[in-house]
Order: structure tokens, then sequence, then C-alpha cells
């Protein structure tokens, strides 16, 4: 079944249709999302907190957060 089209559809068209660069934008922030969730689910799944994580890569735990909400 397909889904209708909402207010956000329809931005999203007219603001691609005037400047299709958006597009990589869009497609930036689709990756990021990515990443952030499987470094999510990795550390939970190790049975890692923020501050084990950050400890073995070398960060802070700030950056761990900052990553996970990205």
């Amino acid at each position: 079944m397909k889904r209708r089209k909402d207010d956000l559809d329809r931005t999203l068209e007219k603001i691609l249709k005037e400047d299709p660069s958006f597009q990589e934008e869009l497609d930036k922030a689709d990756r990021a999302w990515d990443i952030a969730f499987q470094v999510y689910d990795l550390r939970k799944k190790a049975g890692f907190t923020q501050t084990k994580l950050a400890k073995m890569v070398g960060t802070k735990q700030s950056n761990i957060a900052r990553i996970e909400s990205a």
C-alpha cells in the first residue's frame, strides 16, 4: 500500500525541483543517521557504556554522545 504524501513530502519535492543539489545534502544526512544508529546498536550489543567506548577509542564520552545523536 502506497503512503499518502504529506506536507513534508510536498515541501521536499518543491525544494528539490528548485535546487537538485539539495539531494546530496539529504543523502549525507541519511548516512549520518545510519552511522549513529550503528554506533549505538553495536555499543549496546557489546554492553559498553558511552564512557567505556570513548576510553577504548581514545576520545571523550561527550563525543560518543554527539555521534549517537547525529
